[in-house]
């Protein structure tokens, strides 16, 4: 066998895979990596479906259709708007600095390639699980004071709490501050996506909530992975010109689309909370 990442490794099909053909190790290594995805997907067919609750008889009869799922949601705009378009832009934030955050420390502060990769991929992993991990007792916290729209205010406080650690992109005079601003952006980015998707089913009805969380996800991939990356780019090579000036590009989109969250979640705070408040009294 041969020494490289690329080499045939042996396998114990026989003289060839199931499938036909050679394997290599990196096509081993996604084979091994997605095997537990297949378990997992195989016991998940067999959980039966939990009985819904709160439905009139009537609506157990049948699904909610799209008419009725977007006179919901254009009955409560300010609401849908901060969940599908304001939230969506702390994504935007995210992608946009982990496809950029190695090629800024190399360029702008001459780390090596495998230097870059390496902390980065530290800081994301340890500060980006952190804030998964903290956003539920941040929320409690939240709570317990008082506020009832603590899944959506965690939001804006991220957003607004951002927009330092992005402008030390622009203005870091060395790696060390480099670093600490990228573990400051890569712990408030996830640290309130985990409520996002229990503030959706709090305030949409169960009938509808399928359609809701999926055009979430499309919202998240279009405004997030599309736009993130490719708008620090497009700035970096038009406004700048400048490769070494991803930094500043990163600063210039990461804080406008903060901007524009802010601005979106913020308008639904109100409703969001008047909701809440309904939905408990008919409860």
């Amino acid at each position: 066998t041969k020494g490289s990442a690329g080499r045939i490794i042996p396998h114990r099909f026989g003289s060839h895979p199931p499938l036909g053909g050679a394997l290599a190790a990196w096509q081993a290594t996604f084979l091994i990596v997605a095997a537990p995805g297949v378990l997992l997907t195989l016991l998940a067919m067999l959980t039966p479906e939990p009985p819904r609750q709160g439905l009139s008889p009537t609506a157990k009869a049948r699904a909610a259709t799209l008419a009725e799922v977007a006179a919901w949601v254009g009955r409560h705009a300010r609401i849908y708007t901060a969940l599908l378009i304001g939230v969506p832009c702390i994504v935007l934030v995210l992608y946009g600095l982990q496809a950029w955050a190695p090629s800024y420390l190399l360029r702008a502060h001459g780390m090596s390639l495998a230097e870059a990769g390496a902390r980065y991929g530290v800081i994301a992993l340890v500060a980006g699980s952190l804030g998964v991990l903290c956003g539920p007792f941040v929320a409690r916290a939240l709570e317990h004071r008082g506020y009832r729209d603590a899944q959506l205010r965690i939001v804006v406080l991220a957003l607004l709490l951002l927009c330092p650690g992005l402008a030390g992109l622009a203005l870091a005079p060395g790696p060390a501050v480099a670093l600490a601003c990228i573990a400051l952006v890569s712990f408030l980015v996830p640290l309130p996506l985990a409520l996002v998707a229990t503030a959706m089913q709090a305030v949409t009805p169960n009938r509808m909530r399928g359609v809701v969380v999926g055009t979430y996800v499309v919202t998240n991939n279009v405004i997030g992975l599309a736009l993130g990356p490719s708008l620090v780019a497009l700035v970096t090579d038009y406004v700048f010109a400048d490769p070494s000036a991803v930094g500043q590009s990163l600063a210039i989109v990461g804080t406008a689309a903060a901007a524009l969250g802010i601005a979106l979640v913020a308008r639904g705070l109100a409703p969001f909370r008047a909701l809440l408040a309904s939905e408990q009294r008919s409860a």
